[in-house]
């Protein structure tokens, strides 16, 4: 008589199903990915929940770009400290002209 039911299990498992989705929503939009790989993840989680969460725990996760292989390389600059890019020939924080490394060629 007190038990769980039909209508109580669907409630439970919509409920799930919703957190579930908000946070995988939230983990596609908070990462980054190589092209458009975030629009496609995104519309595929809110228009497909069950299959999408599944899909992107399985496929999407490792689609990731990873601090590793991020689209481009940073260094400090020596000067004031500040993150730039690698390739960089005047840092743009304190506007001091960078020392050439020994690799680099004109």
């Amino acid at each position: 008589m007190f038990g769980i039911g039909l209508p109580e299990l669907a409630i439970l498992f919509s409920v799930v199903l919703l957190v579930k989705t908000v946070s995988t929503l939230v983990d596609v939009l908070k990462s980054e990915f190589t092209g458009s790989n975030k629009i496609i993840w995104f519309l595929v989680v809110l228009f497909l929940p069950l299959f999408g969460i599944i899909a992107y725990h399985f496929i999407g996760s490792k689609q990731k770009i990873t601090d590793k292989q991020s689209t481009f390389s940073e260094k400090n600059c020596p000067y004031c400290a500040e993150v730039i890019k690698a390739e960089a020939k005047i840092c743009r924080f304190c506007g001091k002209e960078l020392p050439k490394l020994a690799n680099e060629t004109i």
